[in-house]
């Protein structure tokens, strides 16, 4: 499930197909936080599980499938994609996802989850929408879904800002700002920003054009209140993209930037692996708030164990 993280473009494949052989044993472990469903050994806990639809032949439907991405600053690392999954009881902010043959995307929104019950992750598109007509296909809606029940627990979230009407409206007692950065060569598209605060999707400071992009602005400093926030951090690399849902911590009257830096070639387990680095720090003093955390855009080859200088394989990251 750990490979859902990424949401695959032409330029990942390219960073793979086109990648100089590297030594194994100069590359670091990335630091990807993990949360680990197995750990999670409490009477009565809620379940959550995705969706997979096999293909239909060669020239039939392709395989779809939904899945969990991340859940309070800790990317999912579960095991088989239709399986339940143990999560904690209570309020959290998770990313969830959808995949199916040339298309992937990712939401992030708040969940209550209550012990005992059972949720899946839902996916519809949107159909014919000004944001469709711009990117040539329909829009993803994402949504959390309360298996017995069949009602939506959170909203029926677009993976666009044109589609969500729900917008985040700055507090008056807003004294801090949060904002994204800009990185890469002349061609790239290379961007972080905000994506949303506290359930509700950022839209720049005002409405989102087309010639904008239909989703957040990287330079658009995003007013905040003091105190602990839910928070989703997109990341764009090009064609390639991925949200990061995380509860972060507001000081008064701080501003703060999400800065980034790759792709860079790393190891998860044995595998190589190229990641975006990000990481939140306080504008002025540089302090880090939030420290480096690896994003996966891309995979490349396996190694043995003698590759890396090891007899047995390296550990995948745990959680901090």
């Amino acid at each position: 499930m750990l490979r859902h993280i990424i949401v695959m473009g032409l330029v990942a494949f390219t960073l793979v197909a086109c990648a100089k052989p590297v030594d194994p044993r100069s590359l670091t472990q990335a630091t990807v936080p993990l949360y680990h469903p197995a750990k999670t050994n409490v009477a009565d806990a809620p379940t959550i599980k995705s969706i997979f639809t096999p293909s239909t032949g060669f020239l039939g439907s392709p395989a779809t499938v939904t899945f969990l991405v991340a859940i309070d600053g800790q990317y999912f690392d579960g095991g088989r994609r239709s399986d339940p999954h143990p999560v904690p009881a209570g309020p959290h902010v998770i990313s969830i996802g959808y995949a199916t043959r040339g298309r992937s995307s990712q939401v992030a929104v708040l969940v209550d989850f209550k012990p005992g019950a059972s949720y899946v992750i839902r996916q519809d598109n949107s159909g014919l929408t000004l944001n469709s007509i711009n990117n040539a296909g329909p829009d993803d809606i994402l949504w959390v879904e309360d298996e017995k029940t069949g009602l939506a627990i959170t909203p029926k979230q677009s993976t666009t800002i044109y589609d969500n009407p729900d917008r985040y409206v700055p507090p008056s007692d807003a004294t801090s700002t949060i904002s994204g950065s800009r990185g890469g060569q002349f061609l790239d598209h290379f961007v972080s920003f905000i994506q949303m605060v506290d359930g509700k999707i950022v839209n720049g400071d005002g409405a989102a054009s087309i010639l904008e992009g239909e989703h957040g602005r990287p330079d658009y400093a995003v007013p905040v209140a003091a105190g602990r926030h839910a928070m989703a951090i997109r990341i764009d690399y090009n064609l390639t993209y991925g949200v990061f849902p995380l509860y972060f911590d507001v000081k008064p009257s701080t501003s703060y930037v999400v800065k980034f830096e790759g792709p860079l070639s790393k190891i998860i387990g044995n595998r190589q692996t190229y990641v975006i680095s990000f990481w939140i720090e306080e504008m002025g003093s540089g302090a880090l708030a939030l420290p480096k955390v690896d994003m996966p855009i891309s995979y490349g080859r396996k190694y043995k164990p003698e590759e890396l200088g090891t007899e047995t394989p390296p550990a995948a990251p745990t959680q901090p």
